[in-house]
């Protein structure tokens, strides 16, 4: 439920399969858009903030930023 709140999350995952940390960002792009805010507008009246808004990606300083 949308309390309307922002709720700071990390989230961390592994890949059974080696893939890359920009590979599985896309992935979670792609599921919030299309299952998190899958009839936002219908069910609580307003949409949802845009993927690009909401996730950001961060990577230790020895690394490249995606």
């Amino acid at each position: 439920m949308d309390t309307g709140k922002i709720t700071e999350l990390e989230i961390l995952y592994w890949s059974p399969v080696n893939e890359t940390e920009a590979s599985i960002y896309e992935k979670m792009l792609h599921t919030y858009e299309t299952i998190h805010t899958y009839k936002d507008e219908e069910l609580y009246g307003e949409s949802y903030d845009a993927a690009d808004k909401v996730f950001t990606f961060e990577q230790e300083e020895d690394q490249p930023r995606v």
